[in-house]
Order: structure tokens, then sequence, then C-alpha cells
């Protein structure tokens, strides 16, 4: 098997069935876009004269709102996390039937058969709960780490915002003694998310075009990771390299229209050049990261199909002689 004849007959598959452009920008709008950038602009401000420190935070006691959340958080913090989930339930269910629907077509388009979205969709929908839920086992690491996180900095939060003017010499000891216990936990989180990430990839591809279960979906993602290991890590590390591209290239004419806009917001002086600048901006974001990332997101996941079939041919002789055995 030869990795960059894969990727040239992805690329050709992409290029010829103008429907997965299409999902890629609706997988990108539901939050599955595997290409962003981002951008930031800062200016610095001469201080103000000497007087009395005021409180970062004012009196909390003032704000209604701000005053009953902090009397009894818990109501507040319940309501926030159900909506949280909430959404990101929804949005992972329609990105993953998005998802599953490009894979399908993708596979569609590998044997040479009229694509058709509709069927696509039809097959995905009928996978969404096992494509949900191994999304669901994958992501868990993270979410318990988050949980921790917060359980660490929302009382200092709480004590922060409680107090009005902390105690700083208390409480930057506390904020240094959490952050030395979650970044070892957050850099083996982030070398498990991406063992994990190309588990799900290949074991997605396991549910939709072999129609596993989820147990068994994701023995095989593993057992096809570990058997192509190789391969797996170099497809990665190539998009890898085309994202930082992408992000770099997308971020230099984003900053040139956000600096005006920024500029603008800061000192209260719009003038047409600055609302046309934010205008361009935000048109740009929208532009860049669901139209051009969306359509890369969509080769992205072709990509990945037809390696996993070729990761599955290459199996076949191992099987057929087993067998023979």
């Amino acid at each position: 098997m030869n990795y960059f004849d894969q990727l040239k007959h992805a690329a050709r598959l992409f290029r010829h069935t103008k429907a997965l452009w299409f999902l890629g920008m609706l997988a990108a709008l539901f939050g599955q876009n595997e290409y962003g950038f981002s951008v930031n602009y800062s200016e610095s401000v001469p201080s103000s004269g000497a007087g009395p420190a005021a409180s970062p935070f004012g009196d909390a006691s003032t704000n209604p709102m701000l005053a009953s959340f902090l009397a009894n958080p818990l109501p507040y913090l319940a309501a926030i996390g159900a909506l949280a989930l909430l959404c990101w339930v929804v949005v992972t269910l329609v990105g993953w039937l998005v998802q599953g629907a490009m894979i399908d077509l993708a596979e569609q388009a590998e044997h040479d058969l009229a694509p058709s979205v509709r069927a696509s969709f039809r097959h995905s929908r009928a996978q969404i709960w096992p494509l949900f839920l191994m999304n669901l086992i994958v992501s868990l690491p993270s979410l318990i780490l988050v949980l921790i996180a917060a359980a660490l900095f929302f009382p200092l939060m709480v004590t922060i915002l409680r107090s009005g003017t902390p105690d700083f010499a208390v409480l930057v000891p506390r904020i240094v003694g959490s952050l030395l216990c979650l970044v070892p936990l957050f850099l083996l989180n982030a070398l498990a998310g991406v063992v994990l990430r190309l588990v799900n990839i290949l074991a997605a591809r396991a549910c939709m075009l072999e129609g596993l279960s989820v147990r068994a979906s994701l023995r095989q993602g593993w057992l096809l990771l570990r058997r192509n290991l190789g391969y797996t890590a170099l497809n990665w590390f190539v998009l890898l390299i085309v994202g930082a591209i992408f992000s770099f290239a997308a971020a230099l004419p984003a900053l040139l229209l956000l600096v005006p806009a920024a500029r603008a917001f800061l000192h209260n002086e719009w003038t047409p050049f600055a609302y046309g600048a934010a205008i361009g901006a935000a048109v740009y974001f929208v532009v860049m990261s669901i139209g051009i990332g969306g359509v890369l997101t969509g080769f992205n996941s072709t990509v990945w199909t037809v390696l996993y079939q070729a990761f599955q041919r290459r199996m076949q002789p191992v099987a057929s002689d087993i067998g023979a055995l």
C-alpha cells in the first residue's frame, strides 16, 4: 500500500463528488469543523492616577442576579449544565448524522456508484445512535477532566466574587496548586485524546460501512489502528500540517480586517471604514470557517474513508491465511 497513492485517489473522489463539499460545510456548521483559525488584538492603556484600589469585581450585592447566584449557586449551575448538555447532544447528533452521510457517500464514490445524498442520510440515520455513543465514550476522559477543573476552580471564583477585595496572598498559592495538579492531567488527556480520536474515526467507518455494534466498531477501530499505526499516524500528521497552513493563511487577512474594527470598538470611534471592516471581518470568518474550512473537513472525511477501506483490504489476506489454517 502506498499512502500517497491513496491520498491522490481520495482527492480525485472528492473533486468529482461535489455533494461531499456541501456535506462538509454542513458538518462544519454543526461543530464538526476540523479547520479553524483565530486572531487576537489587544492594546496597552496608561494606568490611571494614584488612588485607592477599587475592587476588581465591585460590590456583588448591588447586582441582584449576581447576589442571588452567590447566595445559592447550585440551581444556576444545574440549569446552565443542563442547557449546555442539551445543546451538546443536539449539535453532536446532527454533526454525526452529517459525518455518517459523508462516510457513506465517499464509500459510494469509491465503488463507482451514483452518489445519493438522500440514501446516505437514510443510512446515517439508521446508525446515528451507535455513532453518538462512540463519540460519547471517547469524550469521557475530557469530560471528567473538565468536571475536575470546575470542582477545583469554581470555589475559588465564588470566594473572589463574594469577598469583593480578595486576599491574593492566599488565593494565588491555591490557584497555582490547582494548576500544578491539572497540567499533567491535561497533557495526558491531550495524548490520550489523539489516540481516542483516531480510534473513533476508524470505528465510525466500521459502524457505517460494516454495520457493526458500538463495541464491535470500537474493537475494529482499535485493531486497525494497531495494525496500521504508521499509516494512521502519517495521515494524522499530514492533515495536521494542512490545518496549520490553513490557520496561518486564513488568520492574516482576518487580522487586517479586525484591527480597524477593534480599534473603533475600544475607542468608540466608528467611521464608515471601521463599519466596513467589521462587516467584512464577520463575512470573512463565516466564509473561511464554514465555507473553505467545511470543504476541507469533507476532504478529511473522504481521506479517512479511503484509508479505512485500504486497511480492510490489507487485512483480507491475513484473514484468508488464518481461515486456511
